[in-house]
């Protein structure tokens, strides 16, 4: 079984990644989820499918104005990439919000968000590592067969 974080970090990392390793940076993704849950008025939102819609369009529209300021890079674009923020979106409302927080918005606005940024933001730093290794390598084999 999957942790939460691990889930919600390698979705994000499909179609997400952070160009400066700073906190705000690599969680980008899920403070946008978060906020936008915390914002959205039940009265208006209260269906599932009302709340990823917000989410979706909130994390859409603040990543589009990140890809014209350079801040993140994508490792993917386009359809694939709205189809991976789209489960990523998710899997954070129905999963997460939902299921795990039974949608009380006061658990995520405190401590649990806290925590599952934390362990999110330490994830993704590995993954990220694991990766740069990799590149490293193909790097030095490619070198060595020259």
């Amino acid at each position: 079984m999957i942790s939460h974080a691990r889930q919600l970090t390698q979705l994000y990392r499909k179609f997400y990644r952070a160009k400066r390793w700073k906190s705000n940076n690599i969680l980008r993704p899920i403070s946008i989820a978060a906020e936008t849950v915390l914002k959205a008025d039940a009265r208006l939102f209260a269906s599932d499918a009302a709340l990823i819609e917000t989410v979706y369009g909130a994390l859409h529209a603040s990543l589009e104005r990140s890809d014209r300021e350079s801040l993140p890079y994508f490792s993917i674009k386009g359809e694939k990439a709205d189809v991976a923020r789209h489960e990523f979106v998710e899997y954070f409302v129905n999963e997460v919000f939902r299921k795990a927080l039974r949608g009380d918005k006061s658990a995520l606005r405190g401590r649990q968000l806290n925590l599952l940024k934390n362990a999110c933001e330490v994830i993704y730093l590995d993954e990220a590592a694991k990766d740069k290794a990799e590149r490293e390598q193909v790097e030095t084999e490619t070198t060595e067969t020259n």
